[in-house]
């Protein structure tokens, strides 16, 4: 099996988000050998050119790629890999840092062989650092609320290439799912990968195996560190809210349980405005960063100075915050 360094000659591995992000299985690895893997790279000396760049900008301004890669390991069950891969998706990060790459790719584990999101890849939901990712292309919030680009959405595309499946082409070498509400739009300007959006950076993905709830940890900038329910289709705010709050206005003082007790729109997921709020918060003075965890059954968490914690059942799972 070759090295990291031979693999990925151009990944980053200077920084706290850089080199091997993430990976998952395909849910039938152990018969076809594929899992896929996310990894940011440097641009300089890079051959490759992206799929995607973020509107209004060029490939002179591209500083990093973002990179989805598919391995074909051809026996399962060794103990090294030896095999192929191929490309999925590169998108071209903007900012000065490589802030914010994508985190993840996961499969739904409660999905079913014949169900409609079986073998469904999804991706972590990323604003690429637009929001504070230095240089001069940072702090800029028309890369985000839109559907005509890849910036700050959770994408759930179909591993396989178009050339296998015959179906449609997404930007990079993977298959739009029909099934998807942006693909069956009728609408030509927006993208049919994205499965939701307005996220500034949902590092981890998670799913309650018990009634297949998906669940996104996202990372706040100033204020609040959020826990959402992810819900198809919906818009998740950023950068026009951060948790409850308009983006960059001061909140009151206090604790956020203090500020919204028990409150019914806040802590059910539930769309006001154009938007759709977080089921759980907690505010800097509580926690730094919700960057992963696991879906507890049955109780919503509440964030404490370095983990979150919950009167729990008994069949509830430990939900680990890091800071970062």
């Amino acid at each position: 099996m070759p090295t990291s360094a031979e693999a990925f000659p151009y990944a980053i591995y200077n920084r706290l988000e850089s080199g091997f992000i993430g990976f998952d299985f395909h849910p039938e690895f152990a018969k076809n050998g594929l899992f896929y893997t996310v990894h940011g790279e440097r641009v300089q000396g890079n051959p490759k050119k992206p799929d995607f760049i973020p509107p209004g900008f060029s490939p002179a301004d591209v500083t990093y790629h973002n990179v989805i890669t598919e391995w074909h390991a051809t026996n399962p069950a060794a103990n090294t890999f030896s095999g192929t891969r191929r490309e999925l998706l590169r998108v071209g990060h903007i900012v000065a840092n490589l802030t914010h790459p994508f985190g993840a790719v996961e499969f739904n584990p409660t999905a079913k062989p014949g169900s409609p999101d079986y073998g469904l890849l999804y991706t972590s939901g990323s604003d690429t650092g637009f929001s504070n990712g230095g240089g001069p292309h940072a702090s800029n919030p028309s890369q985000t609320q839109r559907l005509d680009t890849l910036i700050s959405a959770i994408l759930r595309i179909d591993p396989r290439s178009p050339s296998v499946t015959r179906r449609t082409k997404g930007l990079g070498d993977y298959t739009i799912p029909a099934v998807n509400k942006f693909a069956a739009d009728g609408d030509p300007k927006t993208f049919g990968e994205i499965y939701a959006y307005g996220f500034r950076n949902t590092h981890r993905l998670s799913w309650d195996l018990a009634d297949g709830t998906m669940f996104g940890s996202d990372i706040g900038m100033n204020h609040i560190e959020e826990i959402n329910i992810i819900h198809e289709g919906r818009n998740y705010g950023w950068m026009k809210r951060e948790g409850c709050f308009e983006n960059g206005v001061s909140r009151p003082g206090g604790a956020l349980n203090q500020l919204y007790p028990q409150s019914p729109d806040i802590l059910s997921g539930k769309v006001k405005d154009e938007f759709t709020y977080p089921v759980a918060m907690c505010d800097h003075d509580e926690g730094q960063s919700v960057s992963g965890g696991f879906a507890y059954h049955g109780v919503i968490p509440r964030c404490a100075a370095s983990s979150c914690s919950a009167t729990s059942s008994a069949d509830a799972s430990s939900w680990p915050i890091s800071r970062r």
